[in-house]
């Protein structure tokens, strides 16, 4: 009995430990490849349709239109979600920090074109804001790629990433800012800059990373 239970201790203290390091590589696994194929889709629309600077302004061309021309042609893709439950999500802002604060970005809206993919991961491209164009407003060239989809945790930093558009590709959301800048946005209540943090720290996720 006393074996039994020494072994049930071991095993309690152990088990949460592997099944986070477990996940922990998963998401390392599935960052590289998100990023990757976000990256060559990007590098390829160029090839086809020039410089992303030179591309037609969103929301004069149409949102469905912008998208089918310079996105869905270079990724694979099982839908298109027009809203967030079309997409699996049951709000149109579902992702949360570590903390559980939520962010404020939407799956779905009239400036963004949304994606899952057939490996299950979603893509939401930002085309436009509100009275700008794409090249005038480093803003309107954010992407948010969430791993897995609706099926959680669904938080920013772990499973949900942020990045820019640009004319090299896909980069990390926080590139161009300061070490303090980054880690003020890779925390427990912000997640931002955590994609930038990730590659900084040779594609890691270190002890000093908000998990």
């Amino acid at each position: 009995m006393i074996t039994l239970a020494i072994i049930g201790i071991v095993a309690a203290l152990t088990i949460p430990v592997l099944i986070n390091n477990y996940q922990k590589r998963e998401t390392i696994v599935r960052f590289k490849k998100s990023y990757s194929l976000m990256n060559q889709a990007l590098k390829m629309a160029q090839v086809e349709n020039g410089d992303i600077n030179t591309w037609l302004d969103a929301e004069t061309y149409g949102i469905e239109n912008w998208g089918a021309t310079y996105i869905e042609p270079y990724l694979k893709i099982a839908k298109k979600c027009t809203t967030h439950n079309e997409c699996g999500y049951k709000s149109k802002s579902p992702w949360t920090s570590v903390d559980g604060t939520l962010d404020y970005f939407n799956v779905t809206d009239t400036t963004r074109v949304t994606y899952m993919l057939n490996d299950g991961s979603v893509i939401v491209v930002k085309a436009y804001d509100l009275g700008s164009t794409p090249d005038t407003n480093t803003i309107t060239k954010n992407i948010i790629i969430d791993l897995n989809g609706p099926s959680g945790p669904n938080v920013v930093g772990k499973d949900v990433f942020s990045f820019n558009r640009t004319e090299k590709g896909l980069e990390d959301y926080c590139r161009e800012q300061s070490e303090q800048y980054i880690k003020n946005n890779c925390n427990a209540s912000a997640g931002r800059c955590c994609s930038t943090k990730l590659i900084k720290d040779g594609w890691e996720i270190k002890d000093d990373y908000p998990w």
